[in-house]
């Protein structure tokens, strides 16, 4: 007997979609690998296109998305940050990578990804994401 509930994980998520309960796109983008004289990374970032137009929903940061990235006081300035519910499972995304917000209202904005969370069941990613990083 076949005892997943995978497909019906599936096509709910399908729904949600659907309705229009991701009013949001996300475009995670990665360091283009590329280095400067000094042999330092060039700081430039590129967009993955597995990972372009990912619907999404934004909610203030609550305390379910843990930061995994550690950053003296004097390295950083955080502005607000934001919770990031991605629509699908995106392992591949980690602490450092940016994320291009184009939210419902049409504003854009670019984020750096400090947190990354997804469920025990590889439906959904969820992100911690700060506005401003110095």
């Amino acid at each position: 007997m076949n005892q997943t509930i995978q497909p019906d994980l599936t096509a709910i998520e399908a729904a949600i979609v659907d309705a229009g309960l991701y009013p949001c796109l996300c475009t995670i983008m990665i360091p283009d690998g590329n280095f400067g004289p000094s042999g330092a990374p060039s700081g430039a970032y590129v967009a993955e296109d597995e990972l372009s137009d990912i619907p999404c929903a934004i909610a203030p940061l609550g305390s379910r998305v843990q930061p995994t990235e550690l950053k003296e006081m004097t390295e950083i300035m955080s502005k607000n940050p934001l919770q990031i519910r991605l629509s699908g499972y995106y392992p591949q995304i980690r602490s450092g990578n940016r994320a291009h917000i184009t939210f419902a209202s049409g504003i854009e904005g670019d984020y750096e990804v400090f947190g990354v969370e997804s469920d025990s069941l590889a439906q959904f990613t969820r992100i911690a994401v700060s506005e401003i990083s110095i």
